[in-house]
């Protein structure tokens, strides 16, 4: 499954997220989550459509997540 459609995947989640970083790490959740869920795949869909939405899902879950984790350093006068 990996070796097939490693190249679309991998442009999928590049696409999605705007660095190679977030793209490798979404990429490799999203071939994690479609593996466990493999059996829950009920063929409303293609399952390359169904794979190519997971992988989507696992890279905006990790742009969320770091949007939330992302601070801003407090301005330096402000006990002034």
């Amino acid at each position: 499954m990996v070796a097939r459609h490693r190249d679309r995947l991998w442009a999928v989640a590049l696409r999605t997220t705007g660095n190679r970083e977030d793209a490798a790490d979404g990429l490799q959740d999203g071939l994690v989550a479609a593996y466990r869920r493999a059996a829950a795949f009920r063929g409303d869909a293609a399952v390359t459509t169904w794979r190519h939405r997971v992988v989507v899902n696992a890279c905006l879950d990790r742009l969320r997540a770091a949007r939330v984790r992302r601070t801003e350093a407090l301005p330096d006068d402000l006990e002034e």
